[in-house]
């Protein structure tokens, strides 16, 4: 019984473990692939004399120990000057030393997307294109959904729906197909042809339930990105917050499959979703 109360305050006190802590980190957890006995148990870092299950984008803190116990795991870490090292490639121990001058800004983004990876933050899509259809894009709005200009390929994913699918593009003459014979619920679309600013595509099912997207293409970013860096918690960060301003979604998500890592496709599979960024209120 002992050993169950134990073990219980530990699961109970991961969560306060990693928000309590005061200080800026000094590295996150950037890729998690466990094997043997680490994914029996899934702890990697040791805080406190605490073993904790490490998450995606969990910050580590000076003092931190990230270890594995089979050389088949791979861990990688972020370190304060943006590179990434990764244990079990021969470094089954590693202590976090310093800290990352994040900037407030910064911090409190990451702190939030640290929740979402923590199962901390299960916030409720609410900007769902075509809501209530069974054909639907949760990471789209039902207005204009806005995307860089510069744009040449759109990945794009939805729920809902029966295979194959087809994406084409709303013309003044009707649709001119740019996709056919999609078996999965997403993929990579060419825009390379679209002259237009403003445009409408059109995701089509094999029962001819249609979901249309509206598009425009915006010159610029919107101000005020508090994210500075080049670092990959600096491009999360900024792609969270670019998910919280209206529109901006499906956009944040083209710039998270561009990077292509653990994290970036984590998290955005978690705007697909739906989920944005929302700010604390000061």
């Amino acid at each position: 019984m002992k050993a169950l109360l134990i073990s219980l305050l530990t699961i109970l006190m991961m969560p306060m473990a990693w928000a309590a802590a005061p200080q800026a980190p000094a590295g996150y957890l950037v890729s998690i692939k466990l094997a043997g006995e680490d994914a029996v148990v899934k702890t990697v870092v040791v805080r406190d004399g605490t073993e904790l299950a490490g998450k995606l984008m969990m910050p580590l803190f000076e003092g931190d120990v990230v270890f594995v116990r089979d050389p088949a795991s791979a861990v990688g870490i972020e370190l304060g000057d943006g590179t990434t090292m990764t244990l079990g490639q021969g470094v089954a121990r590693f202590e976090m030393k310093g800290e990352i001058d994040t900037g407030d800004g910064t911090w409190g983004i990451l702190s939030a997307i640290g929740g979402v990876f923590a199962d901390e933050d299960q916030q409720a899509p609410e900007n769902m294109a075509a809501k209530g259809a069974s054909l639907k894009m949760p990471m789209a709005v039902r207005g204009t959904n806005l995307l860089s200009r510069d744009r040449k390929s759109l990945w794009l994913t939805w729920e809902g729906g029966k295979a194959p699918f087809a994406v084409s593009l709303e013309t003044a003459s009707g649709e001119t197909p740019l996709l056919a014979d999609v078996s999965s619920n997403s993929a990579a679309v060419p825009i390379e042809t679209v002259k237009a600013e403003k445009f409408t595509l059109i995701i089509r099912d094999a029962e001819q339930q249609k979901l249309p997207l509206r598009f425009r293409l915006a010159a610029q970013l919107p101000a005020g990105l508090p994210v500075t860096g080049s670092s990959q918690a600096s491009l999360l960060a900024a792609a969270a917050w670019l998910s919280g301003h209206k529109g901006w979604s499906i956009e944040a998500a083209q710039v998270l499959q561009a990077a292509g890592t653990d994290a970036a496709l984590a998290l955005r599979d978690k705007i697909a979703g739906g989920w944005t960024y929302q700010a604390s209120a000061p």
